[in-house]
């Protein structure tokens, strides 16, 4: 998410603190200086430092005016690279965590996961002949299931890793639990791939939109709306279901106060 205070420094710093501003700007302090303490006829002086003051004034103005809307988007596509540079770190460092036991389902179900997501941003097809304001929901909706799912991932690993260091009685009932969590992400990844080869059909259809009535065609998009939905539940339960899994560890977990 775009952090809107750090974008606006980030444009003004770059509209107010270019050199060509700032130069000229410093540089006009010597004629003034010497037209004020030094000069016996500060005229010339005073001229060359207003012709500084000028320049910077005017560059600053054409900034503002003419390239203002090229910096603004620039500085949203720094700030959205290196959100998605730091998003990607943390999913790296997550797929070698996962990798770093005997259990290799986890890692699958990450692969898996990493591949339809960036299917659903990726290949347009899908978005065909659909509004602007369809897609962002969409799109919305995947990356909300795609960030529940990853947090389960974690979940069950780290479930995992805590049952190994516990008594041979509670490990079995915490990986259960664990298991658990991760065969709700895998029915939510078959759910998203079901739904994105039926987002594809429809695309297919609405490509044909010139041989379909105008109801026809209303009735395409409001599948997709309530295909879509389905997304938006399964986020639902993954995010109800994490807390849900959290207050089972804690009944599983022994307590370490003495008896």
């Amino acid at each position: 998410m775009l952090d809107e205070n750090v974008l606006k420094q980030k444009v003004r710093v770059e509209l107010f603190g270019h050199w060509s501003i700032l130069f000229p700007l410093g540089a006009s302090a010597i004629p003034f200086s010497y037209a004020a303490f030094l000069a016996d006829n500060p005229g010339a002086w005073l001229f060359g430092g207003i012709a500084c003051l000028l320049t910077s004034l005017g560059t600053l103005s054409y900034r503002w005016i003419v390239k203002r809307d090229g910096i603004i988007t620039t500085e949203v596509e720094k700030v959205r690279s290196g959100i998605v540079n730091a998003q990607q770190s943390k999913l790296d460092s997550l797929r070698n965590k996962l990798a770093s036991d005997n259990d290799t389902r986890d890692e699958h179900l990450y692969d898996d996961l990493v591949n339809v997501r960036a299917t659903f941003l990726h290949d347009a097809s899908w978005k065909e002949g659909l509004d602007d304001v369809i897609v962002a929901e969409i799109t919305n909706k995947i990356e909300g299931l795609f960030a529940n799912a990853i947090k389960w991932l974690e979940k069950s690993f780290d479930m995992r890793q805590s049952a190994s260091r516990m008594p041979r009685s509670a490990q079995l009932e915490v990986k259960k639990s664990a298991d658990r969590l991760l065969d709700d992400v895998d029915r939510a990844l078959q759910e998203l791939g079901s739904q994105y080869a039926r987002a594809q059909e429809l695309a297919a259809k609405r490509l044909t939109a010139s041989s379909m009535g105008g109801k026809a065609l209303e009735q395409n998009l409001d599948e997709i709306r309530t295909l879509f939905g389905v997304a938006e539940r399964a986020e639902d339960r993954l995010r109800s279901g994490i807390a849900e899994s959290d207050a089972e560890y804690l009944r599983e977990t022994p307590s370490d106060k003495p008896v």
